[in-house]
């Protein structure tokens, strides 16, 4: 009888734990733009790529087009 009392007791602890606040949702992982800019100082990042020069259709819109239609 003991034993069975642990295990519901475990079971009710991790239904508990799945229930908890803190739980992230979908609107508290968007930023704002205080917080873009707090993480943007921290650059400097590297500049868009315009053109692979070991690519020779890079740059192309006709080559990106098709690159999209094939791959999404």
């Amino acid at each position: 009888m003991k034993r069975w009392s642990v295990s519901v007791r475990s079971l009710i602890g991790c239904g508990l734990m799945l229930l908890a606040p803190g739980v992230a949702t979908a609107n508290q992982l968007l930023l704002n733009q205080t917080e873009i800019d707090a993480i943007v100082s921290h650059g400097p990042w590297p500049g868009e790529a315009l053109r692979d020069p070991s690519n020779r259709v890079s740059g192309n819109p006709a080559a990106i087009d098709f690159g999209r239609r094939l791959f999404f």
